[in-house]
C-alpha cells in the first residue's frame, strides 16, 4: 500500500534537517477548519496538536482538541542519524523522513481539503510497528489561575468569581478506535446577556455554547486499542494509514454527537485514499494559482516572497470554518515560556499551555480586519465568509443593544466582542451597581464603534470585486444600513452650519474624548460615497435619498493648515484630549478609507500627515507600511515590508510564526499588514481605475497575479521597475489601467505595455 502516485513538488518551501525540541518547532497545516501543529522529536516520534475553528468551551475559549503522539518501533538501528521535515504548501502536506536510500521511513501528513479528516501515512522498505497515543488537554476539573488578558474574560461576572477548566472525556471507541470529546455542560452565554441588559434575547435565541461538543476519533489499518488512549499494531507492516476524524456539534445528548461522528466517518470513507489525495492536491494547486507575488533581484526579495506565501497559506489553513481566523494565534497556538519581550511584564518567565492566548477568546475588530483586507487582492473570497457571517449572525443582538442602551434604531458592534456579538464582560464592566446598561467601563472602547463603518467599506469592496448582486442585497446591505442608521440616530447634535457634531465619542483607542473624530467621518464619507456610486436601481429611491441627505450632513475632515509652509495636515479629531494608545487615527483617511492616495487630489496632504505622524512603528497591527504604499512612498513601504517579514518569534522554528508583538503567536496582524502593503505597492484601484506600480522599488523584479474590481485579474512580470508582460482578464479592462505620472503623482497616465 504505497503512497499515492500524485506528483510531489520539486521543492518544499520550508525544510529542516533536524528534529524539534517541542511544539515551538512545529509546522502549521490545515484544511480551513481543522488544523495541526506538526513536529518530530529526537526520540523518533511525531506529534500533532489538533485544532478546530469551532471548538469553543463553556467559558468562550477556543481550545485544542488534544495531542497525538506517533511512536515507531522495530526500525533499523541507525535510521535516526538522517532526518528531513518538509512543508509543501502547493500541495498541502508535510513530509517527515528518517534514514535514507533503502532504509528510509517516510511519513506524509495532510488535512483533507475536501473532507473533515486528517490523514497520516507511514511507509518503509522494511516492516515496523506503530503506536498512536492520545494526550488529552485536560483530564480533571481544576480551578483556573486567572489572568485578566486570558481565560474566562468573555463570561466572568466579577473579578473574584472562580473559574474552572473543565475536563475532556475519553469514550469507548471499541476495539480499533480512540474516541474522546469535550462537552459543554454549562455556558456563560445566558448570564452574559443578563449582565449586559440583553436578557430579552435569551428566549429569542439559542445558546451557542451549551452542549457544544468537540473531539475526534482515530482509527488505522491493523491498529487495535490497547487501552482507551492507545492504538497499537499487532504485527509489523511496511505501511500504515491512520485517519483522524474531528467533529464539533451541538447535540441534546452525547450519544447524538457519537452518531454524527459515525456519519462523518462513513461519508469520508466513500472516497478512496488515492482519490482523496488527488482531489486534495488539486484544491491546493488551484488555491496557489489564484494569486501570487514572487520577488527576485535583491537580498530580501526571497524572504519577502516566502513571507507572503506562508501568511496566505496560514490563512487558508484556518479560513474556511464556521468562525473567523483568530488574530491572536490562529489555530496554531503552542506551549512555551513567556519571553522578556511580552507586553505584560508580570507574566515574564511563566509557562503557558497550547490553549493560552493573550486577550483570550474574543474578537478584536481592529486586529481581525487586517487579516481580511489581505484577502481581497488575492481573490480569496471563500476565506472571507466566516468573518462577515459572524456579524450577520450577531446583527439581531446588535440591533437590540442599540434599542436597549440608546432607544434608537440601528445596530452597533463593540470593538472587542464574543463571537455572538456581546461585549466581553471584563470590558463591559463587572460592577453594574448604579450604572445604566450603556455605561461601558473600558474607556478604550466605550464609544469605539467605527469598526462597523470599516466592515461596511470592506463589504462594498467585496461587491466591487465580485459583482455579486445576491451578496450585496442579502448580506452586505442588511449589515450596512443598520450601522449607518445607528450613527445617524445617535449623533443628533448639529453645528452652526447644520452639519453633524460628533461629540461624546472618541478617536479609536488613542483619544478617549473627541469631537468630530476623523476615522468616523472618513468612514461615513467613504461608505456613503460608495453606496451612492452603486448602479442605478441598486438602492431603493428611499434609501438613496437617505444616503444623500446623510452625506450632506457630514462635517469636513478635521485638518490644520500651515500657510507659511503651504502645508495641510489631517488631524485625529477636531478636538481631542489625552493621548492613550499608539495609533495614528488621522491616517484612517488613507487606510482603510482611501480618500487620499496616488492619483487623487490632496496627495501631498496625505504625505505630510504621514511624515508628521506621532507613532512611527513597525510590527504587529501598525499600518505604516500600508499607508506608505497607498501614498506612493516606495522607500518607506519597502522598509516596512522587509522589516515585518524578517521578524518572527525567535523561539519558534517556523519563520511565519510572527509575534507576540501586542497579541500572540502567531500574530496574524503582523503578516497581514505586510501582505496588504506589498499588494498595494504593486497595484491599487480607484473606482474603475487600476493603478500599477504606485510604490514599486526598481530593485525588486516580480512575477505576480492579483485580483482587481469587476472580476478582473492581472498577471504580469516586472523587471527593473518596468512591466515586461501583462495579461488582463477580461481584456476589455486593459483600457482602465494607469500608472502614476512621475512628475505629479496626483495625476495618472494610461498604461502603455512594454514590448
Amino acid at each position: 500500500m504505497p503512497f499515492s502516485d500524485a506528483t510531489h513538488p520539486t521543492k518544499p518551501i520550508i525544510q529542516w534537517d533536524t528534529p524539534s525540541a517541542n511544539s515551538q518547532g512545529s509546522m502549521p497545516l490545515g484544511n480551513g477548519d481543522i488544523a495541526l501543529n506538526v513536529w518530530a522529536e529526537s526520540t523518533g516520534e511525531i506529534l500533532l496538536y489538533l485544532s478546530k475553528t469551532d471548538s469553543w468551551s463553556e467559558d468562550g475559549r477556543l481550545l485544542k482538541l488534544g495531542r497525538l503522539r506517533f511512536h515507531f518501533s522495530g526500525l533499523p538501528s541507525n535510521i535516526h542519524k538522517t532526518f528531513r521535515q518538509a512543508l509543501y504548501v502547493d500541495q498541502g502536506f508535510i513530509l517527515i523522513e528518517w534514514g535514507k536510500d533503502s532504509e528510509k521511513l517516510s511519513t506524509k501528513i495532510w488535512v483533507d481539503a475536501n473532507h473533515p479528516v486528517v490523514r497520516f501515512e507511514a511507509e518503509g522498505p522494511f516492516a515496523f510497528n506503530l503506536k498512536v497515543s492520545l494526550e488529552l488537554r485536560q483530564t480533571e476539573r481544576e480551578e483556573m489561575i486567572e489572568d485578566i488578558f486570558h481565560h474566562g474574560t468573555i463570561g466572568k461576572l466579577s473579578q473574584s468569581e472562580p473559574l474552572f477548566v473543565e475536563p475532556d472525556h475519553i469514550l469507548d471507541g471499541g476495539e480499533n478506535r480512540l474516541l474522546w470529546c469535550h462537552r459543554n455542560e454549562s455556558s456563560v452565554w445566558e448570564n452574559t446577556l443578563r449582565h449586559q441588559g440583553l436578557e430579552s434575547l435569551i428566549d429569542q435565541s439559542s445558546d451557542p455554547l451549551l452542549h457544544r461538543t468537540f473531539g475526534a476519533t482515530v482509527q488505522g489499518n491493523e491498529l487495535k486499542a490497547v487501552d482507551p488512549k492507545t492504538l497499537s499494531s499487532d504485527r509489523p507492516q511496511q505501511c500504515f494509514r491512520v485517519n483522524i476524524y474531528p467533529l464539533t456539534a451541538q447535540t441534546g445528548a452525547l450519544d447524538q454527537w457519537i452518531e454524527k461522528v459515525e456519519k462523518s466517518i462513513t461519508q469520508c470513507e466513500q472516497v478512496t485514499w488515492e482519490g482523496a489525495i488527488e482531489q486534495h492536491q488539486q484544491w491546493w494547486k488551484a488555491f496557489q494559482e489564484r494569486s501570487w507575488i514572487q520577488l527576485s533581484g535583491s537580498d530580501n526579495a526571497e524572504t519577502v516572497s516566502r513571507g507572503y506565501l506562508l501568511q496566505r497559506f496560514m490563512n487558508a489553513c484556518a479560513g474556511r470554518g464556521d468562525f473567523p481566523i483568530k488574530f491572536n494565534g490562529n489555530l496554531f497556538t503552542m506551549d512555551g515560556i513567556f519571553r522578556e519581550d511580552i507586553p505584560h511584564k508580570e507574566m515574564e518567565g511563566k509557562p503557558y499551555d497550547a490553549d493560552f492566548r493573550l486577550w483570550g477568546g474574543g474578537y478584536w475588530f481592529q486586529n481581525t480586519r487586517l487579516i481580511y483586507w489581505s484577502l481581497l487582492k488575492s481573490g480569496d473570497f471563500d476565506l472571507m465568509e466566516p468573518w462577515w457571517k459572524m456579524f450577520l449572525s450577531a446583527l439581531p443582538l446588535a440591533k437590540k443593544r442599540a434599542e436597549v442602551y440608546y432607544q434608537i434604531d440601528g445596530a452597533f458592534f463593540p470593538e472587542t466582542m464574543a463571537f455572538w456579538g456581546s461585549y466581553l464582560n471584563i470590558n463591559y464592566g463587572y460592577d453594574r451597581k448604579g450604572k445604566n446598561p450603556d455605561d461601558v467601563e473600558n474607556k478604550y472602547i466605550k464609544r469605539y464603534w467605527q469598526g462597523g463603518l470599516e466592515l461596511s467599506a470592506f463589504l462594498l469592496d467585496v461587491y466591487e470585486h465580485t459583482n455579486d448582486q445576491e451578496f450585496l442585497r442579502q448580506k452586505a446591505l442588511p449589515l450596512i444600513f443598520p450601522i449607518l442608521s445607528f450613527y445617524h440616530s445617535y449623533y443628533t447634535e448639529r453645528d452652526k452650519d447644520g452639519k453633524i457634531r460628533f461629540s461624546e465619542t472618541q478617536s479609536l483607542e488613542t483619544w478617549h474624548h473627541a469631537v468630530n473624530p476623523l476615522p468616523d467621518i472618513a468612514g461615513l464619507q467613504w461608505v456613503l460615497d460608495q453606496l451612492l456610486a452603486l448602479p442605478e436601481g441598486t438602492l431603493s429611491p428611499k434609501d438613496r435619498a437617505k444616503c444623500t441627505a446623510f452625506r450632506q450632513e457630514l462635517p469636513p475632515l478635521p485638518k490644520r493648515s500651515y500657510p507659511w509652509q503651504k502645508k495641510t495636515k489631517l488631524l485625529p479629531a477636531l478636538e481631542y484630549d489625552t493621548y492613550m494608545n499608539m495609533e495614528n487615527p488621522e491616517l484612517y483617511a488613507v487606510f482603510p478609507y482611501r480618500l487620499f492616495g496616488v492619483g487623487k487630489p490632496g496627495l501631498e496632504t496625505g504625505r505630510y500627515t504621514y511624515h508628521s505622524r506621532r507613532e512611527k512603528r513597525s510590527g504587529g497591527w501598525h499600518q505604516d507600511g500600508i499607508q506608505a504604499a497607498l501614498l506612493g512612498l516606495t522607500e518607506d513601504a519597502q522598509q516596512e515590508v522587509t522589516h515585518n517579514f524578517t521578524h518572527s518569534n525567535p523561539d519558534c522554528r517556523f519563520p511565519a510564526f510572527w509575534g507576540p508583538n501586542y497579541d500572540w503567536i502567531p500574530d496574524m496582524d503582523h503578516g497581514s499588514t505586510v501582505v496588504i502593503a506589498l499588494q498595494n505597492m504593486l497595484m491599487q484601484s480607484d473606482r474603475d481605475k487600476i493603478i500599477l506600480l504606485p510604490a514599486w522599488p526598481e530593485k525588486w523584479d516580480c512575477d505576480f497575479k492579483l485580483h482587481a474590481p469587476k472580476q478582473t485579474t492581472l498577471t504580469g512580470k516586472i523587471s527593473k521597475g518596468k512591466i515586461e508582460k501583462l495579461i488582463v482578464s477580461p481584456e476589455e479592462r486593459r483600457k482602465d489601467i494607469y500608472i502614476p505620472n512621475p512628475q505629479n503623482q496626483e495625476k495618472l497616465i494610461p498604461f502603455q505595455q512594454v514590448d
